[in-house]
């Protein structure tokens, strides 16, 4: 009696104290991860429990600890030796639990152009063996090379798809040297690179246990409720398939968490045919929240709160703006309300996509090569400032302490067709200042096409402004900040109701409204909640203070967060509707009638399930 007591005085104590000292309580471990040229320490939290019963269901807190159990597997700046690179994830892993604690070779020697560092653990959680499996996202040198290697297979992308058979490999192998047998459950993660990996080879597992086959091994079974594959900030690897649909149920335990403002996540660009396995979770953006601005700030706080945050800076992503030239000054367009950097971003990559590389043969015949001398070259340095945003900013910093951003302009105002060669300059000056060398046949044939590849798109109907927006070393910054990891982290913390006494209620479905007005000179009007959200007037957009992005381009172009009812009046009927949905790859049309109203027309959106 006196045991059943003191059991329950100290379950009452435990409580109050958890009730006390808020969340805090519930970080129950730190971790380090690699972070330009440091090893930083942040706290986390993690339990058995976080896995849900079915790998379908996605949950907040296993995402985020996904992501830090990603973060730690990126190499260490502490440990010199190769063979200690792994400590980081060894520690986490130990500290969750986990034995026989192992790496695969590529994870104990230096990188090279297209190797693949993972890491490996288990223990049983519910009567079976959870395999943890984190691969290497981060300060893996010449493996960038592998990013930029597209290859021409219709089945995928080849530098993703290498790694994913080394991922596989080594798993299996892995599982064959500790004698795991019978039925296991796979916990995978992996951050950009990783993440793509990560992606290809758990689609691989879900094709498999969908054919009922075995790939990792006699006596070895896996179903997909028990395979947990979270990919952060992953590109695209896998192509459209007619029978074997990427985005279909039989992928829908792969979870893709995907910030729209991060360049890396749009390549290989989807007019090659590419997409991910699995469930796009999309964080919230201008695009798909309506109280962006709101909620934005609990992810700023997060950002600001890290060991590391004056060297990551201000959250600095949506200070984007698209630029113009007015009297040969570079000025910011006004024909724009709130652009968001991705939303550029998609256009520029789908302009060079269509227009300049036009196919992925004359991308790997002509660019490739190249591009990967370079991009070894560059991440194999123990160096800082070989990374690819370093690249950007030292073009920038050259344009702007020289006179080649008046070069430039000259170009683009007057002779656009000699920009191609004034911006080969301002290039090899940016990869002579970080030491590539620029002889090799390869090398100047990559940057020749690329450019080529670039001005064949800046010079499609004309519009030159195309490439004006990577002149701003502000933009430069923003578009580097989005595929920070601390970012991601900062957004899934926000989200988590283990870190957040009030977490951010957003869906992460990502899908938005596509708005088009098929008149330049249109009065428009969106109305949403009883309050005026965008308004054009004879064609000029008028910020209202909201978030929402809407712009004058060669139409009317409105984007608007999807769950929500909006209604718009306009000054004429050419207005189409389209839906964004991740589900379905790109937009599909939205069947919306425009009523004639007193002052023209009216269009009424309803709430979306």
């Amino acid at each position: 009696m006196m045991k059943r007591v003191l059991s329950l005085l100290l379950v009452f104590v435990t409580v109050i104290g958890f009730s006390a000292c808020g969340k805090e309580k519930l970080l129950n471990h730190s971790f380090k991860y690699q972070s330009k040229s440091y090893d930083y320490t942040s706290d986390m939290y993690y339990d058995d429990s976080i896995f849900p019963a079915s790998a379908c269901d996605y949950d907040a807190s296993l995402a985020t600890a996904s992501l830090s159990f990603a973060m730690a597997s990126f190499a260490s700046m502490t440990e010199k030796r190769y063979e200690y690179k792994s400590t980081n994830a060894k520690e986490l892993l130990t500290a969750f639990g986990y034995g026989d604690i192992r790496t695969n070779a590529y994870y104990q020697e230096k990188p090279s152009s297209d190797s693949l560092g993972c890491i490996f653990g288990h223990k049983e959680i519910s009567g079976r063996q959870m395999i943890a499996c984190g691969v290497r996202g981060a300060n893996y040198g010449s493996e960038w090379a592998s990013n930029i290697t597209v290859g021409t297979d219709r089945t995928y992308h080849q530098g993703f798809f290498e790694g994913s058979q080394i991922l596989l490999n080594s798993l299996k192998e892995y599982l064959s040297e500790v004698g795991v047998k019978g039925k296991i459950s796979l916990w995978i993660v992996g951050y950009s690179r990783a993440g793509a990996v990560c992606n290809l080879a758990a689609g691989q597992l879900d094709e498999a246990i969908q054919e009922r086959q075995s790939i990792l091994g006699e006596g070895i079974s896996l179903s997909k409720d028990n395979m947990y594959a979270y990919c952060f900030e992953p590109p695209q690897g896998v192509c459209y398939d007619d029978q074997l649909y990427p985005k279909s149920d039989i992928f829908s335990n792969i979870f893709c968490i995907v910030n729209h403002n991060d360049i890396v996540t749009k390549t290989a660009m989807k007019e090659f045919g590419f997409t991910r396995y699995g469930v796009d979770k999309v964080l919230f953006s201008p695009l798909n929240d309506i109280h962006y601005n709101d909620d934005i700030e609990a992810v700023k706080d997060i950002f600001q709160s890290y060991e590391n945050s004056g060297i990551l800076g201000d959250y600095a992503v949506d200070d984007f703006e698209m630029k113009g030239f007015a009297d040969n000054i570079l000025l910011n367009k006004n024909n724009y309300c709130h652009w968001t950097q991705g939303i550029y971003l998609d256009d520029f990559l789908s302009r060079i996509t269509l227009y300049g590389l036009e196919s992925r043969e004359y991308y790997a015949e002509t660019i490739q090569p190249g591009l990967r001398e370079i991009m070894s070259y560059l991440f194999s340095q123990d160096n800082v400032n070989a990374s690819l945003l370093d690249l950007g900013m030292s073009a920038v910093k050259n344009i702007i302490i020289t006179n080649s951003g008046d070069l430039l302009i000259d170009d683009l105002l007057h002779n656009p067709r000699k920009l191609n060669t004034d911006l080969k300059i301002v290039i090899n000056k940016a990869l002579s200042f970080l030491e590539v060398d620029l002889s090799a046949d390869d090398v100047e044939q990559a940057i020749e096409k690329l450019l080529g590849a670039i001005m064949k798109a800046t010079l499609f109907k004309g519009e030159t402004s195309l490439i004006v927006p990577f002149l701003s070393k502000a933009n430069i910054m923003g578009i580097g900040q989005a595929h920070q990891p601390e970012l991601t982290l900062a957004f899934l913390r926000a989200l988590d109701p283990v870190y957040s006494d009030d977490p951010v209620d957003y869906s992460l479905d990502g899908k938005y409204y596509y708005i088009e007005v098929d008149d330049d000179d249109a009065d428009v009007s969106v109305i949403c909640e009883d309050e005026e959200i965008v308004r054009f007037e004879k064609g000029s957009p008028i910020d209202v203070g909201s978030a929402v992005p809407y712009a004058k381009q060669q139409t009317l172009r409105i984007y608007l967060p999807y769950h929500c009812a909006y209604t718009v009046a306009c000054s004429t009927d050419q207005v189409s509707v389209k839906v964004y949905d991740p589900a379905c790859v790109d937009y599909r049309d939205v069947s919306v009638n425009a009523q004639a109203s007193a002052d023209g027309y009216q269009l009424v959106i309803p709430a979306a399930d």
